[in-house]
């Protein structure tokens, strides 16, 4: 027990030292359209920093694109100290269901080499541990049901925004695709995705194929928590892929038009590694479609030391060349060989069993990343593909590159940024998303402020009053069932203050006026 408290703790340690400064936190608290003007309060919130670059952002197409403007004056540009802040926009390029963003860079140097050497292997093997053994809806539906939970609570505590798409498959089952996503500061519509398949098949615990897909995809997260990216990026866990690529073809089949996929990582067995000679094999004819790989593996003595990233011609290639170059800056000791499969990869068949598959049929980029499955792991499909016969060093130079591609191509940054859509313009913000109708009376008020809910609270709510700098003057918590809640303002500083309560996850804020007593 000793032993394991005091690796416990050094583990615990380790992340807390080379855990990165958290990104800005921007709250808008209030909108209001005086004349030919729109003043926007916002709130800036940092325990790290105080001098920020703020940039006011402009998306006329209902949030999938925003671009800085400049008809803005007052808190933008150089921006000294946390606090409540105002901008004005001019409303006269304010036209349709426009949204703004608020824009809050920290300035905090983003090193890519430093996120990529912050992946860890002992992280990566502890996700995989968690996730070896079968996880098949048949053979072992426990394990497979705790496997989903495990990576959407994971995904969940990452602050990312977390669903899961259902789909029936044939016995009448029904699959899940986990997914998480990172919103994009500036391309919200465009997407990067990284992930692969999390089932097994139905005799074998699934280490390489697909465990190390599913520990990447979490570290992954883990790594890129406190960043934020131009783009969005979304963490991708699919169902079924053995059944017949089920997931990833339901997801692709029912994408979204608001969404344009930039990328996609498509991880299939990322562990198994070998530096022997004649411990990698070729399909039947790869000599012919793939002669320089060929080459270069032959002339290796037919070593399984590689990591093998798979494109196509017809829209994938420039994916594939673009990792080959980040992972050879970033990761230099990893090995990449790139195969161009020709057209759509239909004349490869080998090729075109994993879920980037159904991305090629419908002409979106995706690369797949693979150690070459059954061509070199023996372990393939059996009871003996467990961690043990796994090189976790290749794994985590895999998760490694993925990274830096996702920080180079995404656009990682460390900025904080808050929205508001011309549909609640004047109106008190977050209300409705929040749940419930607020009224903060009298207003103004100089002893006790009353804060009445059209409905008795379902859950305990914090509540805290701000004064304009945005400091906490008063704190406390409405315990659940209450219908009306009074906070004590005697004794504060007449001025204006704003109320901000949070709830499950949610905030609303309401502004006040304290008076002169």
């Amino acid at each position: 027990m000793k032993i394991l408290i005091t690796a416990s703790f050094i583990f615990t340690l380790y992340f807390s030292i080379t855990a990165q400064n958290l990104i800005p936190e921007v709250t808008i608290l209030s909108s209001e359209i005086v004349e030919d003007v729109l003043n926007v309060e916002y709130l800036i919130s940092d325990d790290d920093n105080s001098n920020f670059e703020v940039g006011v952002w402009l998306s006329k197409d209902a949030g999938d694109i925003y671009t800085e403007i400049s008809e803005v004056i007052g808190d933008v540009g150089q921006v000294t100290e946390t606090g409540i802040k105002l901008v004005s926009i001019d409303k006269t390029i304010l036209t349709g269901e426009y949204q703004i963003r608020i824009v809050v860079d920290d300035l905090e140097s983003i090193d890519v080499e430093t996120i990529v050497n912050s992946v860890d292997s002992n992280s990566v093997k502890s996700y995989l541990e968690h996730v070896e053994g079968v996880r098949h809806h048949i053979a072992n539906l426990p394990h497979l049901d705790s496997t989903r939970s495990y990576v959407v609570d994971h995904l969940d505590n990452m602050n990312l925004n977390t669903s899961i798409q259902y789909f029936p498959f044939a016995g009448g089952f029904t699959g899940q695709n986990l997914l998480g996503r990172d919103e994009g500061v500036q391309n919200v519509k465009g997407e990067y995705l990284v992930g692969g398949h999390y089932d097994t098949v139905d005799n074998s615990p699934g280490a390489d194929d697909n465990g190390t897909a599913v520990a990447a995809l979490m570290e992954i997260a883990r790594v890129c928590k406190d960043y934020n990216f131009d783009h969005s990026v979304r963490y991708v866990s699919w169902d079924q892929e053995e059944a017949g690529l089920l997931g990833s073809a339901y997801y692709v089949n029912n994408l979204p038009e608001n969404i344009e996929i930039k990328g996609y990582l498509n991880f299939e067995m990322l562990g198994y590694y070998s530096d022997k000679p004649n411990t990698q094999t070729l399909p039947a004819g790869f000599e012919f479609i793939f002669p320089e790989a060929t080459q270069e593996v032959s002339g290796n003595n037919f070593r399984g030391d590689f990591l093998t990233n798979v494109g196509n011609g017809s829209n994938s290639n420039t994916i594939m060349i673009q990792f080959d170059s980040i992972a050879g800056e970033y990761v230099p000791e990893l090995k990449v060989i790139n195969l161009a499969s020709p057209g759509n990869g239909i004349s490869v068949p080998d090729l075109l069993r994993s879920d980037h598959a159904p991305f090629w049929a419908q002409g979106l980029p995706a690369v797949m990343l693979t150690d070459a499955s059954e061509f070199r792991n023996p372990n393939y499909h059996t009871e003996l593909d467990v961690i043990d016969s796994l090189d976790m060093n290749f794994l985590t130079n895999n998760v490694k590159a993925a990274v830096a591609y996702l920080a180079v191509k995404a656009g990682v940054n460390h900025k904080g940024f808050a929205s508001i859509g011309s549909d609640i313009i004047n109106s008190t913000i977050s209300n409705e998303a929040w749940g419930n109708k607020i009224k903060v009376f009298p207003n103004p008020t100089i002893d006790l402020l009353n804060i009445g809910f059209e409905t008795a609270l379902s859950a305990t709510t914090k509540v805290e009053i701000l004064d304009m700098t945005g400091k906490i003057v008063f704190q406390d918590r409405i315990s659940a069932g209450t219908a009306l809640h009074q906070a004590p303002v005697r004794g504060l500083v007449a001025g204006r203050y704003f109320i901000k309560l949070e709830s499950e996850g949610k905030v609303t804020t309401k502004g006040f006026v304290k008076g002169e007593e």
